[in-house]
């Protein structure tokens, strides 16, 4: 029986190979290659990498005891046993890493196994959702987030006010502050004798409608399995984090902009470990801007407060914990009121998935997963999200089945554009002084090549965007079809877009908001998210505005266009 664990001490589970079958020397001998690899002994990391190897090495006995009954050890598995498992099981390679450990192992066995076959896999194609799926799930999490959020606040509210001695002895108040402070320090409501089994006061049933049951109490306090599946998909929704990085995500533990503990943190660094990768390379950091509502910063503050009690209480009872994402089960496993790590998120994003009961256009459930909103997010909003620019076309964008479909018209569409115009950075044009008289609309039409329409649309602003005019919404050269539907920074780079006078002020903000975030970005972040937009923005700047101007064009912004902005920046006027 193996006890896994990883470096910080996160239970990882038992595996026990006292209850396979097979012979009894092969079991040991596959039992002892386990305990090498696997945490915090072995290179695997985490509890999905156990569970997997566990599987295919229960597997792999119970094949050897039906067809191969003369292997009793390692010594007897021959190439043509190896092979004969690779044939039986599709994904069956994944037992060599332990198989190589075990020093009995016949050499003719290891070279086999090291070789690589000459077929080729198949590869998977999968899909991203669509913008309206990936929209819709966003706001759903978030508006589970939300309410656990205002039940959570003021269940610690009316703590805080018990603790002060508000209330008066034996008033409504008063019982609900001494429940909650129980649950505070136990996890659980009060209950007469047995602590566990024991039943709830009737003066506390009372409180709940009579209901016996004690989630009504802690739940004002913790949040539940079907909250945290929320929570871990907002997040994923928002930064593109992958499931096992969730998993294992720690709160924010640094304030790099100088707050005080007593502040609000506008700005909060993420720890992140990243298993596959060198060990010089695992572990890195994000840092999530709070810009205001449906922003990345203040989802995190949001499940950030929602969890917090429930480290809290962790502590108290003498079991600490700094993971982010943990909850309160309904019901206890084997003394454990709280559930956190793979193995619980996994079942929370399950809980809520089931609980939501989303539908496709087409009216079929939609599968929702941690590991589908990473690709997505990929796919809909382009580049890397914590991985390399090779890992984000290889393994998800190219293999998305949105992207195939739209290759053909993409990369037809990118040769023709390359060939007309190889040199030209910024697309976006820039007519001055447009006034409001006929006269000028026909001399706008005639300096942009737009129709005379077209040209008084602009000048009268019913094709604003936020940073500028859209003479062309329905046929973008950024969407392979249908109306446009990627960043309005890429307006600065489309040919369909003209700004005029009045969008100077909007621009140039802008261009401010966007140097900004240079300071509280990584320089990866900024390379792959923000620096090819800025160079956009300041060419337009340069070439259509002179220094000496700029303060009084900064000077005609409202408060409208500075919302309206903001409101870009933050994702809030994505398509």
């Amino acid at each position: 029986m193996i006890a896994a664990a990883s470096q910080d001490g996160e239970d990882l589970g038992i595996y026990d190979f006292r209850s396979c079958e097979g012979p009894d020397e092969l079991r040991r001998e596959i039992a002892w290659a386990f305990a090498q690899a696997a945490p915090p002994v072995g290179d695997w990391t985490s509890e999905s990498s156990c569970r997997t190897y566990f599987k295919f090495a229960t597997h792999f006995l119970r094949f050897v005891r039906e067809k191969y009954p003369d292997v009793e050890a390692a010594r007897h598995v021959t190439p043509a046993v190896w092979k004969a498992w690779m044939l039986a099981a599709s994904a069956g390679v994944r037992l060599r890493p332990v198989l190589l450990r075990i020093p009995g192992l016949p050499q003719a066995t290891r070279e086999a196994m090291r070789t690589r076959g000459t077929r080729q896999r198949a590869t998977a194609k999968v899909s991203s959702h669509s913008t309206e799926e990936f929209r819709a799930i966003r706001q759903a999490a978030q508006a589970k987030v939300r309410v656990a959020e205002i039940r959570i606040r003021e269940g610690r509210i009316l703590l805080e006010r018990w603790r002060d001695g508000e209330f008066e002895p034996g008033t409504d108040e008063d019982l609900w502050g001494r429940a909650l402070h129980h649950v505070s320090e136990t996890a659980d409501a009060p209950r007469n004798g047995d602590a566990v089994r024991g039943a709830i006061s009737r003066p506390l049933r009372r409180l709940v409608g009579g209901s016996g049951a004690g989630h009504h109490f802690w739940r004002r306090l913790f949040p539940t399995f079907e909250e945290m599946g929320a929570a871990a998909i907002l997040l994923c929704c928002h930064d593109g984090w992958n499931f096992t990085t969730l998993a294992r995500m720690d709160v924010p533990d640094h304030r790099p902009n100088g707050e005080t503990e007593d502040e609000d943190a506008v700005i909060q660094r993420v720890s992140t470990q990243k298993a596959r990768r060198p060990r010089r390379l695992r572990h890195g950091s994000n840092n999530l801007v709070d810009l205001g509502e449906g922003s990345a910063g203040r989802a995190m503050r949001q499940v950030v407060f929602i969890t917090e009690q429930a480290r809290a209480t962790r502590a108290a009872l003498g079991r600490p914990t700094e993971r982010l994402l943990i909850a309160r089960r309904f019901t206890p496993v084997e003394g454990e009121p709280f559930g956190m790590g793979a193995g619980s998120l996994e079942q929370a994003v399950k809980d809520w998935s089931k609980a939501a009961a989303m539908l496709t256009a087409e009216g079929t459930p939609l599968s929702l997963s941690p590991q589908r909103i990473h690709r997505t997010v990929q796919v809909l909003y382009g580049g890397p999200r914590h991985n390399t620019s090779q890992v984000s076309d290889d393994t998800y964008r190219l293999r998305d089945a949105q992207v195939r479909d739209g290759a053909a018209t993409v990369v037809a569409k990118g040769l023709q554009a390359a060939v007309d115009d190889a040199v030209e950075k910024v697309r976006m044009r820039l007519v001055r002084h447009t006034g409001e008289s006929e006269e000028q609309a026909a001399r706008l039409a005639g300096q942009t090549g737009i129709a005379l329409d077209t040209a008084k649309q602009v000048m009268a602003g019913d094709l604003d965007t936020a940073v500028g005019s859209c003479t062309d919404f329905e046929h973008s050269p950024f969407t392979p079809q249908g109306p446009c539907s990627v960043s309005f920074l890429m307006c600065f780079a489309c040919p369909n877009a003209i700004a005029t006078e009045r969008h100077l002020p909007r621009i140039l903000y802008l261009q401010a908001a966007i140097d900004s975030l240079r300071s509280v970005v990584s320089e990866a972040v900024w390379d792959a998210d923000w620096s090819a937009h800025h160079d956009r923005i300041s060419d337009l700047v340069k070439t259509h505005t002179r220094e000496d101007e700029r303060p009084a064009l900064r000077a005609r912004l409202t408060e409208a266009d500075r919302g309206l902005v903001d409101r870009m920046l933050e994702r809030r006027l994505d398509a």
